[in-house]
């Protein structure tokens, strides 16, 4: 079995990917929030906020949230895990609290996974080969650190998103350095938006071909790699809107060290279409080679990967992705979300590219598109932007 190997075309690694939090400068229409667990008061990141119409915003890692509403529009607050919450943004508390699912269950049921994960299988499949050259747009950010340095991005991109992101061509983008020290660490040559194409099922890209993922095909068989690789159970729930949800869960076949890049956790479908509608996991046993300043350090890194779906058009396709990468004091985030109803093109046409620096370079830096908050930046963002000369409100 092959390991993903992420060693850098030279000794610049370092970002390879992170996931966090957005942009922009408050709007005087905006309503903003925070979303805690009901429980225990813990913030919710990645929780989705929306209008019937299609706009919408995610939680930073802080739990908080920005989102242009009139009051009297309902605004839906769902996060994988907790009770769906539909509310008057007239009405909306400064605080929302989200039920556990768990708290809510009518009833547990095991089933034999075969049947039902090669019907889900079938219809990811068929999505894909329908679909596979029907792209939307994203916002993203990127955060990591590295020895106390910090460096963020973010850009607006375009990808293939039936099942997972593929294909990025990035349309704008800009950049913030952090110091520490006389540290400063740099984009250059590294994959920048590697992670985003992660998913219990990967189409389209060769970069994660060494991982063993749960719902692709093992290469040259026939044979998937949950029939083998994964220990399979599922368990199925009825939600406050009596919507019934399964949830699949795949832990490796055999216990113990791993030898070998796999991807586990808990993927989220819709029981009666089977569709997907959400993924909780992590990427295990990865072989990450970084280099600060000139020192090398090797290991094996975990990234963990959180994405949301919808069925649109026909198809299911990525809403959001977060992920975040963790090896020794490396600490990488990354977070895109589909922002297919706010219109750039006109200002993008000419620093369209694959590589993220490029359209930086080309970017015009005082554009109004940046001044949305589909993301809230974290409160280390923001003086991370401020510092960098970004005057936020």
């Amino acid at each position: 079995m092959h390991s993903v190997v992420f060693v850098m075309i030279t000794r610049h690694f370092f970002l390879f990917l992170f996931s966090i939090l957005s942009l922009s400068v408050w709007s005087q229409n905006s309503i903003t929030g925070r979303v805690v667990d009901a429980e225990t008061g813990e913030p919710l990141s990645f929780v989705q906020i929306y209008i019937a119409d299609g706009r919408g915003a995610l939680t930073n890692d802080e739990g908080r949230f920005s989102i242009e509403a009139h009051p009297s529009e309902v605004l839906i607050i769902t996060c994988m895990g907790y009770q769906r919450m539909r509310i008057k943004a007239g009405n909306l508390p400064r605080v929302l609290k989200l039920t556990p699912s768990v708290t809510e269950l009518k009833e547990v049921t095991v089933y034999s996974p075969q049947n039902i994960l090669q019907q889900v299988i079938n219809g990811m499949e068929r999505d894909y080969n329908v679909y596979k050259k029907v792209s939307a747009s994203y916002y993203m950010r990127q955060t990591y650190t590295m020895s106390g340095a910090m460096q963020m991005a973010e850009a607006y991109l375009q990808a293939a998103c039936a099942n997972n992101l593929r294909n990025v061509e990035f349309v704008a983008g800009r950049m913030f350095h952090g110091m520490n020290g006389g540290r400063k660490l740099s984009l250059d040559l590294s994959n920048i938006h590697a992670t985003l194409s992660l998913a219990p099922m990967i189409k389209g890209e060769s970069f994660w071909r060494g991982a063993v993922v749960p719902l692709n095909r093992k290469t040259f068989h026939k044979r998937y790699n949950y029939e083998k690789e994964f220990r399979t159970t599922i368990t199925t729930q009825n939600d406050v809107d009596g919507r019934r949800i399964m949830c699949i869960h795949f832990a490796p076949a055999k216990d113990g060290t791993l030898h070998h890049t796999i991807m586990t956790g808990d993927l989220y479908v819709d029981a009666d279409s089977l569709y997907p509608i959400g993924f909780q996991g992590r990427l295990d046993s990865i072989k990450l080679q970084a280099n600060l300043d000139g020192e090398d350090s090797k290991g094996k890194a975990s990234i963990q990967i959180n994405i949301a779906y919808a069925r649109t058009h026909g198809y299911n396709k990525v809403v959001a992705i977060s992920t975040r990468l963790m090896f020794e004091d490396i600490d990488c985030r990354t977070i895109a979300y589909n922002v297919d109803n706010f219109d750039v093109s006109k200002d993008m046409q000419t620093s369209r590219s694959d590589n993220l620096l490029v359209a930086i370079w080309n970017t015009r830096k005082d554009a109004d598109w940046w001044h949305r908050n589909f993301i809230m930046p974290t409160e280390v963002e923001r003086r991370l932007m401020q510092g960098n000369g970004i005057l936020l409100e």
